[in-house]
């Protein structure tokens, strides 16, 4: 039987063809076509059977690589350069601070990346900047506002633009932030993102542009911590604090027409809180605006607000000031539109030297004035609508007109004007 089986084995090679034999013949002659899909594992390549010269280039894809096949391990040193990493790769970075979770892994990746130029100029979101103590793209506001060509190009309305500051105290020294049209700065809250200076302003204003969600500090000899001169920003959720020693001014607006909302300012070195001046240079309008307005001023001497010649409003105001000679209002718009004058609604005043002080139109309605020396009028007029007047109203040696409606004192009797 064995010798019969033999027999047949050797008959059936002999009529294979001789092309075959020599097909199977010799290194590297078994190509991809003759082997099974799956019939080769791991196990039956041996260590650096496979080299980079027996990989065609593009052979191995995205598709072909498993999940984390790819570790610092199996690459070799430089093996990674900025020639093999492709803008859209780069792109793929785009969470990946959220991804990596931790920080001393983030730090690494950023000594690890740095100069690379596909980095520094592949921000991760259009037309924004991020402001960071660390993993951001900028530690300094004033290197991200000075480099905003890089990052989005010229600002215009139909390209806006995007500071992003997240949390930390960020110390900008003896240079300002300037802030520029159609480049909005966004903190990411008062209690969160503070910036402090020492420059003559630690933040100067522009027109179409908005500051908030965080805290200004003026410090050293900074006389204001933010100044508006002949631009109108917005102002939202800000707090502007004054820690400096030149006995300045903590905010100031000059010959502009500001919003500010939900806004606190805090005098503990300048004299002035906010300051709102026309330079006497005429008819300034529209007025400028103040919603929900919070002002503290601890000074002995200090002023809370003081107003020449600017129409303004306030809706929603708390003035506080303790110092026995402090003057929480000051107003003077004998220069100004008459027909504006300022206009004080939902107020509530109080402290221990003396309430307002007007000259030209003040207008004071469903407010709380609880001042020793609450209102004086030298000259102009005053009006007080549905006000409680907790304290003496009258004048400064000459006493200007009164209209007191539906108002009354601290005992709620009517009030009686001059």
């Amino acid at each position: 039987m064995m010798k019969n089986t033999t027999a047949l084995m050797a008959a059936a090679l002999l009529t294979l063809p001789a092309t075959s034999f020599a097909a199977m013949a010799g290194a590297n002659t078994v190509n991809s076509a003759a082997i099974v899909d799956g019939s080769i594992a791991t196990v039956d390549i041996a260590n650096l059977a496979i080299t980079s010269a027996k990989i065609a280039n593009g052979a191995v894809t995205a598709t072909q690589l498993g999940a984390a096949a790819v570790t610092n391990a199996k690459l070799a040193a430089g093996a990674v350069t900025d020639a093999t990493i492709s803008d859209v790769a780069m792109g793929k970075v785009t969470g990946l601070a959220t991804a990596l979770g931790n920080k001393a892994d983030l730090a690494a990746v950023n000594t690890a990346l740095a100069g690379k130029a596909a980095v520094n100029h592949s921000h991760l979101i259009g037309n924004t900047a991020i402001v960071a103590t660390e993993g951001g793209e900028y530690t300094n506001p004033v290197t991200a506002m000075n480099d905003i060509a890089n990052w989005c190009g010229t600002p215009s309305a139909a390209n806006p633009c995007l500071m992003k500051i997240m949390p930390g105290v960020y110390n900008i020294g003896a240079t300002a932030l300037t802030m520029q049209p159609f480049v909005d700065i966004q903190g990411s809250g008062e209690n969160v993102t503070k910036i402090t200076g020492t420059n003559t302003w630690v933040v100067w204003g522009a027109d179409n542009a908005e500051l908030s969600n965080l805290t200004i500090t003026a410090t050293g000899s900074a006389f204001y911590a933010l100044a508006n001169s002949s631009a109108s920003p917005k102002i939202t959720h800000v707090t502007a604090i004054s820690d400096s020693s030149s006995n300045g001014y903590t905010v100031t607006n000059e010959s502009c027409a500001p919003i500010f909302s939900d806004v606190t300012i805090i005098s503990h070195g300048g004299i002035m809180s906010l300051f709102n001046s026309n330079n006497y240079n005429g008819i300034y309008t529209p007025a400028a605006s103040f919603t929900n307005l919070k002002v503290i001023n601890d000074l002995d001497s200090g002023y809370g607000i003081v107003t020449l010649a600017l129409p303004v409003t306030f809706h929603g105001l708390e003035v506080t000031t303790s110092g026995a000679h402090s003057q929480a209002v000051w107003s003077n718009q004998y220069y100004a539109n008459p027909a504006q004058g300022t206009i004080i609604d939902g107020a509530t005043i109080s402290g221990a030297g003396k309430g307002i002080w007007s000259e030209g139109l003040l207008q004071v309605n469903n407010s709380k004035i609880s001042v020793p020396v609450a209102v004086q009028t030298p000259q102009g007029t005053t009006v007080l609508t549905s006000s409680m007047i907790n304290g003496t109203i009258g004048g400064d040696g000459a006493i200007g007109t009164f209209k007191c409606i539906s108002s009354y004192d601290g005992n709620y009797s009517p009030l009686t004007c001059p």
